[in-house]
């Protein structure tokens, strides 16, 4: 696992069947106590349990249908002074209380401490404890990515705890809004069609390329948990087995993402699932009658402390059942 190349050369009919633990390389031996770390982590138990609900969310997202894109570029550049009108002019059409917070947010400036931070340099946006963080270069996107990381800031509380639907849904409120406010967007003429169908399809391949390393790394766990080692010839083996999914990481990507996993000795599916139930509740909301009313449920129950984890994954697959929802 030294290198992408080693990897793929590797000749797996160096192995029997039946592996000892003498047998293992070094990096085989350190994928097999990283994994054995995670399980028997107590912060990582509910997690692992919840694996089984996980799962098919994952493979449900990979079967996501990509938009056709007709040109690569933007149609047009958009200032972070009419990034703000349009979202606030789109936000009175959810919800008036939400849309007065969103300005008062973004021009709140108390004590120099800014809820908005426009970062001159490129940085990956991010909102932590109630502010975000973004760089603004008058593209679509950003406009998108504003309204995305200032809904993290709105949602955020101080009662929000890791034992919360918080845990979960984190993604899903903010991922909504991103369609949402798209689709708005069109309607008033401000982006094009193929803009949105940029934008669907830039979430989309991010969500199915985390729903695949997600996969991944619950086979690696379960591997584990049957009580088998991890070898280079078993993942070999379980990464070509998922290469018939629609929409998964290729093979090598597969292998270099492993590799990071071994490099940094961490696995990456708490932060990884709530962008995948993110785009699988925004795909569910986007098929409903009221995806409005659908995003202020969402936004309410995302910030509700007293929702368990297990609690905010039964609610939403149960949304799936729910007669507004139009298939």
């Amino acid at each position: 696992l030294t290198t992408l190349e080693d990897f793929l050369n590797f000749e797996s009919n160096n192995y029997e069947e039946n592996i000892s633990p003498e047998q293992l390389d070094s990096e085989e031996i350190e994928m097999n106590k990283i994994i054995d770390e995670y399980i028997q982590h107590p912060d990582c138990k509910s997690y692992i349990e919840n694996f089984k609900t996980i799962k098919p969310i994952c493979e449900e997202v990979l079967k996501q249908k990509h938009s056709e894109i007709k040109e690569k570029e933007w149609s047009r550049n958009i200032g972070i002074n009419d990034a703000i009108k349009y979202a606030h002019q789109f936000l009175t059409t959810v919800d008036s209380t939400l849309a007065d917070q969103f300005m008062n947010l973004v021009y709140q400036n108390n004590n120099n401490q800014k809820t908005l931070n426009i970062i001159p340099n490129y940085i990956k946006p991010y909102c932590e404890k109630g502010k975000a963080y973004i760089y603004y270069h008058d593209k679509i996107e950003n406009m998108i990515t504003l309204l995305h990381e200032m809904i993290h800031a709105m949602g955020y509380s101080d009662a929000i705890n890791t034992n919360s639907a918080y845990r979960y849904l984190r993604e899903s409120p903010t991922l909504i809004i991103e369609n949402l406010f798209s689709k708005w967007l069109v309607k008033n003429k401000i982006i094009t069609q193929n803009d949105y169908n940029l934008l669907k399809e830039w979430r989309l391949r991010d969500s199915q390329d985390v729903a695949s390393k997600t996969l991944m790394e619950i086979a690696l766990i379960d591997m584990r948990k049957k009580g088998q080692y991890i070898t280079k010839k078993r993942v070999l083996e379980m990464i070509d087995e998922k290469q018939h999914i629609n929409n998964f990481a290729t093979r090598e990507e597969c292998i270099k993402y492993l590799m990071k996993v071994l490099n940094n000795k961490k696995l990456y599916f708490k932060e990884s699932e709530r962008y995948i139930i993110g785009q699988y509740i925004s795909d569910k909301v986007d098929k409903s009658r009221n995806p409005e009313r659908e995003f202020l449920e969402i936004y309410n129950l995302t910030s509700n402390p007293n929702i368990t984890p297990e609690e905010s994954l039964k609610i939403i697959k149960e949304k799936d059942q729910e007669p507004n929802i139009d298939r």
